[in-house]
């Protein structure tokens, strides 16, 4: 018997309670970007298929990047592009992560991924 959690079916996140003291935490909006980033962001490397121009190209893609686009963005969270592109942009200058443009799409990189999504950093280790 598959006793596979419904809701766990598609990966999940780590979230801290730390965040509550971020920047990020300050707008609603900055907030659903960077968590929508958080849940884009690989947990594995993995190969991608992208279409660039009239072809398709493979690409690696890291533990902690995803494949950027302003429009699929936009339909995704339901906001403007140039909002998110904004946003991005403010999470790019904070630190919270990186992007790296082609002509046909973007790579975003989560700075410090590991740290964020490792259960060991969550742990409790018995000390206060």
């Amino acid at each position: 018997m598959n006793m596979v959690n419904p809701q766990a079916e598609n990966g999940c996140i780590f979230l801290s309670r730390s965040i509550l003291d971020s920047k990020v935490f300050r707008n609603e909006k900055w907030l659903k970007v960077w968590i929508w980033c958080l849940l884009k962001a690989n947990h594995k490397k993995r190969s991608l298929s992208v279409r660039t121009g009239k072809g398709e190209t493979v690409i690696e893609i890291k533990r902690g990047q995803f494949v950027y686009g302003r429009k699929s963005a936009s339909r995704e969270l339901e906001m403007p592009p140039s909002t998110i592109r904004n946003i991005i942009a403010l999470l790019a200058r904070w630190g919270n992560l990186t992007i790296k443009p082609d002509s046909h799409y973007s790579i975003i990189t989560i700075l410090n991924y590991d740290t964020y999504q490792d259960i060991n950093t969550y742990r409790r280790t018995g000390k206060r």
